[in-house]
């Protein structure tokens, strides 16, 4: 199974520069052979491009629908395989600049042939240099995942705007036991 994780920066207009390139990512995103992408920051109007790609037939958005301007999650999952279930969860806290749009997690099962269901979870975290709210995050984060995960396999995708050895980072792989394959790779 091949994943990819891309944080386009769709931002809602005015503060969206170059709305042009976003049909080029759709375009030129098939060729990475990817079976399951997820975004993030896909606010815009602009941004359902990338849930019209035909290479992926299903797609779940994070609450609510996108074009609700400073409300939606920004987050999108597109699979060529059918999405099972789906559940989302916002974030208790973030820093000020990420109160105009929800940051959370979106969670969808999804029927791989030759594997199986697996459950995949993708997330924005807070920017910034506030590991503090990141951390809350990440115990929220990792509290929804244990919630939905069972013996089927699970992966992290999305846009966590930490580092190796900061104390979120390490919190995440030490609770749940996870390998980085971003960091193995």
């Amino acid at each position: 199974v091949r994943f990819a994780t891309y944080n386009v920066w769709g931002v809602p207009r005015p503060f969206l520069r170059k709305p042009s390139r976003l049909p080029l990512i759709a375009k030129h995103l098939p060729n990475l052979n990817s079976d399951i992408v997820a975004f993030q920051e896909a606010f815009s109007k602009s941004t359902q491009v990338f849930a019209q790609m035909p290479e992926y037939p299903y797609r779940v958005w994070g609450a609510p629908k996108p074009g609700h301007k400073f409300q939606g999650s920004g987050l999108l999952l597109v699979s060529k395989w059918p999405i099972l279930e789906t559940a989302t969860r916002d974030y208790s806290t973030s820093n000020f600049i990420d109160k105009f749009g929800r940051k959370g997690v979106l969670y969808a099962r999804i029927d791989v042939p030759e594997i199986g269901e697996i459950d995949v979870f993708t997330t924005h975290t807070s920017a910034g240099i506030k590991d503090k709210i990141r951390i809350t995050q990440i115990r929220e984060l990792v509290a929804f995942i244990q919630e939905h995960m069972s013996d089927r396999p699970v992966v992290l995708l999305g846009d966590l705007n930490t580092k190796p050895n900061a104390e979120s980072y390490n919190q995440l792989v030490n609770i749940l036991g996870a390998r980085d394959c971003h960091v193995e790779f």
